[in-house]
């Protein structure tokens, strides 16, 4: 899916944001075939991805506010309606999102997102 390019550029040494956005839908068009149904709006649903991302990033240093924001991530995809299966996928899309925009970053940098997504699951109950 093509998007319009966003404004504001990716840091070096961080997590390219386009990059993984981008990567984590294509994962998505391509392992899970109802992708189509489930998003009424693709373009929008990749920006809130990207700003997701960069949200968690600009709170790695404060713990419980990442904490809330990743539980509200977690509740509000339960509501949705996903199930384990769909987090199965979004785990998948995730991770390959993560090394795709996540070229230059350390093993650890790299860990740091991926068990973000990990507490949205905790939070979803899986």
């Amino acid at each position: 899916m093509e998007t319009p390019d966003i404004e504001f550029q990716d840091e070096a040494n961080t997590l390219n944001f386009q990059s993984a956005s981008d990567k984590f839908y294509n994962v998505l068009q391509n392992d899970l075939p109802e992708f189509t149904q489930l998003f009424t709006n693709p373009e929008k649903q990749h920006m809130m991805f990207y700003a997701a991302l960069r949200s968690i990033d600009g709170l790695k240093d404060n713990k419980t506010k990442l904490a809330v924001y990743l539980r509200s991530i977690g509740v509000k995809h339960k509501m949705l309606g996903l199930t384990h299966y769909h987090m199965e996928i979004g785990r998948n899309a995730f991770e390959q999102a993560i090394f795709a925009g996540g070229k230059d970053l350390t093993h650890d940098q790299r860990q740091f997102y991926i068990d973000s997504f990990s507490q949205i699951e905790k939070n979803m109950g899986f």
